[in-house]
């Protein structure tokens, strides 16, 4: 999910006119379990990721959206789409 947000970034920016790198870096922080005792400091374990983006599939999916939206009929829930169940599962709650 982060790569595909990043990717979407770089596509603004550079519809933007911005000069943006073809490689983001993801700052990745995680929690030490190492210390014997939590004395109020928290100890992390950073790295860096780099990441080739790649924008070339977001305007065909922007088109897509597009369609979407302009469809006279609400498409069929996907099954395999999390979002979609949880909505679709929330409609028998109501």
């Amino acid at each position: 999910g982060y790569q595909i947000q990043m990717d979407i970034y770089v596509y603004i920016l550079r519809q933007m006119k911005f000069k943006v790198s073809d490689t983001a870096y993801f700052l990745v922080c995680n929690g030490l379990k190492t210390p014997e005792k939590f004395d109020a400091t928290l100890h992390f374990d950073l790295t860096l990721v780099p990441y080739d983006t790649d924008t070339g599939w977001i305007k065909d999916k922007i088109v897509q959206m597009k369609e979407v939206l302009d469809c006279k009929e609400v498409p069929e829930i996907n099954k395999f789409c999390e979002k979609c169940m949880f909505l679709d599962t929330g409609k028998s709650f109501i």
